[in-house]
């Protein structure tokens, strides 16, 4: 990571994080593409300082430097690492042809449109899916979608013991990381919306560590010879993922 050329698209919470975070550990981020301002400067920028502006001012428009375009111009500078933090969509298909970027990062939903993968893979670029690189809004939908149907008494039987196994070993391990019990009183309102953060930290915290350490995606481009088409090899795993489930519980019709 150090001193990695980093262009950022989005520089809102997520962004800026990002930027801040690999700016700390050695990266430097040299432009950023906001929704009505750009800025780019070869020497690095200083993303603190520039968040600090943004969240005073509403815009980063008003940053020296900063230029009124929202066009995709900078995606074409010279770095190590794009990421797209904000827009779905925002690699089109005709975009990634002056991309220069080694690495592109899918940091939000749906960033990129189908044909914009394939040609950066035609360039060798390496392509980090939004389904590898930001699970976590899906699984927090997911165990919100639990905790929702039992708190209903919706679930059955089966359901509802997935769902309370997830929640009890999330809550076991969250306990034994931080090694300390919280001194709420049990029973009380605050003791409830405490139980409830711990189970939805602990069990989305254990699931995106599942997620993310899953070896197999990039066992698969070899196994499958697709080069650095991360995306194919989490759909293929995706995909198999579920007829084995099917298989198991015999759901075949």
């Amino acid at each position: 990571m150090s001193m990695a050329l980093l262009l950022m698209e989005g520089f809102e919470k997520l962004g800026a994080a990002l930027a801040t975070f690999l700016v700390q550990n050695g990266a430097i981020c040299i432009g950023i593409r906001d929704e009505d301002a750009q800025i780019y400067d070869p020497e690095g920028l200083d993303v603190e300082k520039l968040y600090e502006n943004k969240l005073y001012d509403g815009t980063i428009k008003f940053y020296p430097g900063a230029i009124l375009d929202s066009s995709d111009i900078i995606y074409k500078e010279k770095s190590d690492i794009l990421i797209f933090s904000a827009d779905h969509k925002s690699l089109n298909w005709y975009t990634p042809e002056d991309i220069r970027a080694r690495i592109i990062i899918e940091a939000t939903d749906n960033a990129t449109m189908p044909r914009a993968p394939i040609i950066s893979k035609e360039k060798s670029q390496l392509v980090v899916p939004d389904i590898y690189a930001c699970p976590g809004a899906n699984v927090d939908s997911y165990v919100e979608f639990l905790w929702n149907l039992q708190q209903l008494g919706k679930l059955d039987n089966k359901m509802l013991r997935i769902s309370l196994g997830v929640n009890k070993t999330g809550v076991e391990q969250y306990q034994l990381e931080e090694e300390a019990q919280l001194p709420v009183q049990t029973g009380s309102p605050l003791s409830a919306i405490v139980n409830l953060s711990i189970v939805n930290r602990a069990a989305i915290l254990d699931t995106l560590e599942y997620i993310l350490a899953e070896k197999k995606i990039f066992n698969y481009t070899d196994l499958f010879t697709i080069g650095t088409d991360i995306r194919a090899a989490a759909l293929i795993i995706g995909i198999n993922n579920i007829f084995k489930s099917l298989y198991q519980h015999k759901r075949f019709f």
